[in-house]
C-alpha cells in the first residue's frame, strides 16, 4: 500500500486535528467559565443588594389603656430602620383587631415619613371611643394589631414589612404572631 499524501503532509494533518480538538476544548471551557462568572456576579449583586438596604422592623408594641375617660387610650407601634440606607415614603397601615371586629380609630403620623438607619418612628392609634382599650383589657376580649409598612430605597426600590402581633393576657403583652418581609 502506498500513502497518499506524504509524511509531512500527514503530520501536518495530525497537529491540525490536535490544535482543533484543543481550540474546541478551551472554547468550551471558556464558556463554562463564562456562566460560572456570571452567576456568581448575580450572586454578588444580589447579596449586596440585600445588605445595603433599608430594612424596616415592627416591634414593639405596646397599649395604654387609662381606665378612665379622661385621658386618651392608645396604641404605640415602634418602626425601626434596622437596614444600612435611609428608607423613604414610609407608610404604616395598622389595623387593630379587638374581638375581631375594627373599632373607629385614627392614626398619627398618617403621611409618608422618612427613617435613617437605627432611628425609630412611633406610630399612634388613637380610638374615637376613649375607653377602647380599657374595655377590652377587663374582658379579655382578644386583640390583634396588623401592621404593613411600604417604604422605598433611595434607589426608588419598594419593599412591604407586614407583622401581626397578638396581646398575651399572662405576660400582659403584645406578641409576635407572624412577620414576611418582601
Amino acid at each position: 500500500m502506498t500513502n497518499l499524501l506524504p509524511e509531512s503532509d500527514t503530520m501536518m494533518l495530525f497537529w491540525t486535528a490536535v490544535i482543533a480538538l484543543a481550540t474546541i476544548a478551551y472554547v468550551v471551557t471558556s464558556v463554562r467559565l463564562l456562566n460560572i462568572n456570571a452567576s456568581t456576579l448575580k450572586l454578588t449583586k444580589s447579596m449586596f443588594e440585600a445588605t445595603n438596604r433599608p430594612f424596616i422592623a415592627i416591634g414593639p408594641i405596646a397599649s395604654h389603656a387609662s381606665g378612665r375617660s379622661t385621658r386618651p387610650e392608645l396604641v404605640f407601634v415602634h418602626a425601626k430602620n434596622v437596614g444600612n440606607l435611609p428608607a423613604k415614603k414610609i407608610v404604616a397601615k395598622i389595623n387593630v383587631l379587638i374581638n375581631k371586629s375594627n373599632p373607629q380609630s385614627s392614626q398619627f403620623p398618617c403621611d409618608e415619613v422618612i427613617l435613617f438607619p437605627t432611628t425609630i418612628e412611633v406610630f399612634t392609634v388613637t380610638f374615637d371611643n376613649p375607653d377602647t382599650m380599657s374595655a377590652a383589657f377587663n374582658s379579655r376580649l382578644p386583640i390583634d394589631v396588623h401592621v404593613s409598612v411600604d417604604y422605598e430605597s433611595v434607589d426608588q426600590k419598594k419593599f412591604t414589612t407586614n407583622c401581626h402581633y397578638h396581646y398575651n393576657y399572662t405576660i400582659e403583652g403584645f406578641r409576635i404572631v407572624d412577620a414576611t418581609w418582601a
